[in-house]
């Protein structure tokens, strides 16, 4: 069974999309998938608790109890794969799995368990202030949204978990998305035995002859338009590097979006710096095609960013921040580059390197796809998947078993 909370339609999340993918992955290899879900949009309507429930509950739930529960007595999983449980159903859903003698799972993708804003971030910089600790400096710096009392639930949850010990004796397997991420979690304190490292994956939709056709002198950013993703930097780096520079094109829709065009016009980039809005899946798939680098200057921790597997699925290379796990994934000089976050000298000069070297950027693409073959395949995802529920089923028996005797 996977149970997943999905994010509000007005704020979509890659969470979402992984989900989904992942049902499908083990459906289409024979197994047999239930799935428990609660969405979002029914917070503060007759389908779901009221907002000020929802802040109640968000550290232990009776709606997630109570659904697990019910979902158990029908279906009788082997076990129970939980992704989002924010807010509503929260970690209280795994007690009661393991509670009914299931075994489970969790994918943590991203950082909300030991963090309040979830991506260990404060303003425009990393915060690491509660790794390993209570997180009560989350609620001295208001971290959620700027607020004492929204963050206050989510300080909450980390504390009570923590307490409890709950990733080290109700989730049987944790799955993580990088090496990065796993260094950190273990750096909070979550048992480094159960984590198994899991990439996302990412559906392989280039035809041979979309392979070897020559790639366009595009360059793309995608990704929501606010500041931890870095787009505001894109301007100032495309006016240094002059005339030289590509057409980028700029995919996505966010907070950032009238400020962006503000300063691509002032600037006098209208002509070198696309705005597309946001685009369909089909639509992002074309653009990668025809496009050279894919760029990524985010200034956060990202959990597995799907933008960088879809682009190493097309053959595209990546210029990335090197933070996080991005700088894992992509391979300096191998399948893209790295420059520093937020410098935008450093920036102007990585790229310009790679304006100024053509076979080499078609190299890395080369690489690219010989990454995305090894490592981000669905077969590849889905042997990763099978052996992590073996694990985590067998490791729920030799619990029970040791409970019993």
């Amino acid at each position: 069974m996977l149970v997943h909370e999905y994010y509000r339609s007005s704020s979509p999340s890659g969470e979402d999309r992984v989900f989904e993918r992942e049902k499908e992955l083990l459906q289409q290899n024979g197994v047999e998938v239930e799935s428990l879900i609660f969405k979002n949009d029914f917070i503060g309507t007759k389908y779901g608790p009221s907002v000020f429930k929802t802040a109640l509950y968000t550290p232990w739930s009776p709606i997630g109890k109570r659904m697990v529960k019910e979902a158990v007595h029908k279906f009788s999983p082997d076990l129970l794969h939980f992704h989002n449980t924010f807010p509503v159903l929260s970690q209280a859903a795994i007690y009661q799995a393991k509670k009914m003698g299931c075994a489970t799972v969790q994918t943590l993708h991203n950082f909300r368990t030991v963090c309040a804003q979830a991506m260990l971030m404060k303003g425009d910089g990393i915060c690491e202030k509660c790794i390993g600790k209570y997180p009560w400096p989350a609620l001295a710096d208001k971290c959620y949204r700027d607020s004492m009392p929204a963050t206050l639930p989510l300080a909450a949850n980390i504390a009570l978990n923590r307490f409890l010990k709950t990733w080290q004796t109700k989730v049987d397997r944790i799955i993580v998305l990088s090496e990065f991420n796993k260094n950190k979690f273990i750096e909070a304190g979550f048992p480094a035995g159960r984590m198994r490292v899991k990439p996302n994956f990412f559906e392989d939709n280039m035809q041979d002859n979309d392979l070897r056709a020559q790639k366009e002198n595009n360059w793309l950013f995608i990704g929501r338009l606010k500041e931890e993703k870095g787009v505001q930097f894109l301007p100032a780096v495309w006016k240094r590097l002059g005339e030289k520079a590509p057409l980028l094109r700029i995919v996505g829709d966010g907070p950032y979006l009238e400020t962006l065009k503000s300063e691509i016009n002032s600037l006098g980039l209208d002509k070198k710096n696309i705005l597309h809005g946001h685009c369909s899946s089909e639509q992002v798939q074309e653009l990668l095609r025809k496009s050279s680098l894919l760029v990524f200057p985010s200034i956060c921790y990202e959990g597995f960013p799907l933008v960088i597997g879809e682009a190493y699925a097309a053959g595209v290379p990546v210029a990335a921040s090197n933070i996080g796990t991005a700088a894992y994934i992509v391979q300096n000089n191998i399948t893209g580059v790295h420059f520093q976050p937020g410098d935008i000298d450093d920036m102007v000069k990585q790229l310009s390197f790679l304006i100024e070297h053509p076979d080499l950027l078609r190299e890395m693409g080369r690489n690219a796809r010989k990454e995305y073959e090894n490592k981000y395949t669905p077969e590849r995802n889905f042997q990763m998947i099978k052996e992590i529920y073996q694990e985590a089923i067998n490791e729920n028996r030799k619990n029970t078993d040791l409970f019993i005797l």
